[in-house]
């Protein structure tokens, strides 16, 4: 697809836009860009894409499969991420910002041009998705979350507005840097004692009208807040229990070894622990 910008100069559409990533001028004579920012399609130069297609189909093909080859990681994830009790390791894109939850909705600003190229590669992908680390020293946590875009707004200074859903948990396993940003091989973490003790119940019942009443002024901030067996059975247990962990993550200072558990009772007794102690201390 070569573009041809404003000041004259044509440059395939992926170049064009990993270009737009880091600045809003032209690369080659450095005019200004700007009204092309807020979108990652442009019209083509029709005449010189069927020119090249014709006459030079070899080298054409071979920079296609090289732009394919440049994409993010997170294509294949669509199946990964559906398939409960999947062992084996993969690579995703790493965003090291905040402590993340399964279930729960995180709108994000993305300003800084490494990031937004990582972005734009996980929001043309066919997973939408990309992981989130809290930071950790000079480096980040162990464990993380995988984030899916849902909305994408992109405005006209190249500054992007996404809103997110937490989808599973993962431990790093390792990571390399690309691009700026940070790769990591991850693999998934999934509950191993996925069944409550019925004894419980009627307390989890009644710690979720509790939780549902706190947090329903906070549902346009959080988003959709899970219902009492949303989740439950799954890879991640209900989700109610991860918001009410993401309501009080910031009051406690809760570590992301939470999203290394792998039992849910266990799970239900730390937020309501951390429930008792922000009581009593009038914290919440």
């Amino acid at each position: 697809r070569p573009t041809t910008t404003p000041c004259g100069h044509t440059l395939c559409e992926p170049c064009l836009n990993r270009c737009l990533d880091h600045s809003t001028t032209c690369p080659v004579c450095r005019s200004p860009l700007t009204h092309m920012l807020g979108k990652y399609q442009h019209k083509p130069c029709v005449a010189l894409e069927t020119i090249v297609k014709e006459c030079l189909p070899q080298a054409y093909a071979e920079r296609e499969k090289e732009h394919l080859g440049e994409r993010g990681t997170e294509d294949n994830l669509t199946d990964i991420l559906s398939t409960d009790g999947y062992e084996e390791s993969f690579e995703v894109a790493l965003f090291v910002c905040s402590l993340a939850f399964p279930f729960v909705h995180m709108g994000l600003h993305i300003f800084e041009p490494r990031y937004r190229l990582m972005i734009r590669q996980a929001w043309e992908s066919e997973s939408k998705c990309f992981g989130m680390c809290a930071p950790l020293g000079d480096t980040f946590s162990e464990y993380g979350t995988i984030l899916k875009i849902l909305s994408h707004q992109m405005e006209t200074d190249g500054r992007v507005l996404i809103n997110t859903v937490g989808v599973r948990r993962f431990r790093v396993v390792s990571h390399y840097k690309k691009d700026g940003y940070v790769v990591a091989r991850v693999c998934l973490i999934s509950d191993i004692q996925r069944r409550f003790d019925p004894t419980q119940f009627g307390r989890m019942g009644a710690f979720y009208r509790v939780l549902s009443t706190v947090t329903s002024h906070l549902s346009h901030n959080m988003g959709h807040i899970p219902s009492y067996t949303e989740g439950e059975g799954g890879p991640d247990g209900p989700g109610w229990i991860w918001t009410g962990l993401h309501l009080v993550s910031e009051l406690t200072g809760l570590s992301s070894e939470v999203l290394g558990g792998t039992c849910g009772m266990a799970r239900f007794q730390e937020l309501v622990d951390l429930f008792n102690s922000l009581s009593q201390t009038n914290q919440f």
